[in-house]
């Protein structure tokens, strides 16, 4: 198990399915590298759980929240796909128009995510031939062999923060209390063991 360390000179891109995702999976990496990371969110997130609203409501609201917590991690490069929240699957096309020739690490859920939109991802970067690094990151499915984590013990409180500023999601599902726990589990991945650790499993 390796300390995820990157030289100051690398680009990380992390590729989150649904605004939020960037936040639960990948919080850490974002405070830590906030001039080197660029996020892009691949759809609108319209479907996440507020169907009372106007579709034109929710999808501004989510990304208002997106932009919220990017401001407070102080990511200052991040994009929108725009793509119809559910049908990321479908759009492959779409996603094949993204520029990733300039990263050195991607982030990417694994396809063993049982959300759709996540699970699709990874095929997606494989079609595209890709021959960078790319390391997957936890969302709604625990990784099967982590390779990488960072040490989150004392910055619980920000990842935290940075979840929540996602308020109409964690208004139907307290996720950072779950994607705390499981980080807080995620501490074992080290010995001796450290309270909290993100969990990254880098592709060969």
């Amino acid at each position: 198990m390796k300390h995820l360390n990157f030289k100051e000179s690398d680009r990380i891109l992390v590729l989150a399915p649904h605004p939020d995702d960037e936040s639960i999976g990948c919080g850490w990496l974002l405070l830590k590298h906030p001039k080197q990371c660029e996020v892009v969110i691949l759809t609108d997130g319209r479907h996440g759980w507020l169907s009372w609203e106007r579709i034109e409501d929710v999808i501004t609201k989510r990304r208002t929240e997106l932009e919220q917590a990017l401001k407070y991690a102080q990511i200052k490069k991040f994009s929108f796909l725009d793509i119809e929240d559910g049908t990321l699957s479908d759009n492959y096309d779409k996603f094949a128009h993204l520029d990733i020739s300039k990263y050195d690490a991607i982030f990417s859920p694994s396809p063993n995510e049982t959300h759709p939109d996540h699970a699709c991802v990874y095929d997606f970067l494989k079609r595209l031939n890709t021959q960078w690094k790319v390391f997957w990151y936890e969302v709604r499915s625990t990784l099967t062999s982590p390779s990488h984590y960072l040490d989150i013990s004392n910055i619980v409180q920000q990842k935290q923060q940075l979840i929540n500023f996602h308020a109409s999601q964690t208004a139907q599902l307290d996720y950072a209390s779950r994607i705390l726990a499981l980080n807080h589990f995620r501490g074992l991945l080290k010995y001796p063991a450290i309270e909290y650790a993100e969990a990254y499993q880098k592709l060969q």
